[in-house]
């Protein structure tokens, strides 16, 4: 319902699904690559479905339709995503009036885990022989919380352990739009 600002979808608390929760709306376009047509926010929640309120269309041409694709890196409908922070420890403001503590108290109200890198950190740069058994296994997404500074990730032997091994690395500020209120 485009008119209303409002469309039901396929997931409820069965799977997970929180009010606030939220999700970019895309298609799959040319090469397999996600077109993003809009974004929605869980406002009411049953067992095997979700009411949700359309908060932006992209293109007025391309409304939001039946059999579109949600995304959300920190959701997964069959178990909690373990999310990390990389960058400076401290709870530094990573945007106005928030701190990596807010962020991963919003992390948590959405159903997903926040776990601490600093034994994971210890491990890498001592060279430690347990890090492919240990945490990093345990990880499925890490938000960097340094803004752009590119050259100092590059050199972060958590982050290429990151990468090496597979694990997504977004930005702090990429990952706005799913925390935000």
């Amino acid at each position: 319902d485009v008119m209303n600002k409002l469309a039901f979808i396929d997931l409820g608390s069965r799977n997970r699904v929180v009010p606030g929760l939220k999700f970019l709306v895309a298609k799959k376009g040319k090469q397999g690559k996600f077109v993003f047509k809009g974004k929605v926010e869980v406002k009411k929640v049953w067992l095997t479905y979700s009411e949700v309120a359309i908060t932006q269309l992209n293109d007025t041409n391309q409304p939001i339709v039946d059999g579109d694709l949600l995304v959300n890196p920190l959701f997964h409908p069959r178990r909690p995503v373990v999310v990390a922070f990389l960058g400076q420890s401290d709870p530094r403001k990573i945007r106005p009036a928030w701190t990596i503590d807010e962020a991963s108290r919003r992390i948590m109200e959405i159903g997903s885990v926040v776990k601490p890198l600093e034994s994971l950190q210890k491990e890498v740069l001592l060279g430690s022989d347990s890090v492919s058994e240990g945490v990093p296994l345990e990880i499925d997404f890490v938000i960097y919380t340094e803004p752009r500074m590119k050259q100092t990730r590059d050199q972060d032997p958590i982050y290429k352990l990151a990468v090496l091994i597979g694990v997504p690395v977004a930005e702090a500020s990429d990952m706005y739009q799913f925390l935000e209120d």
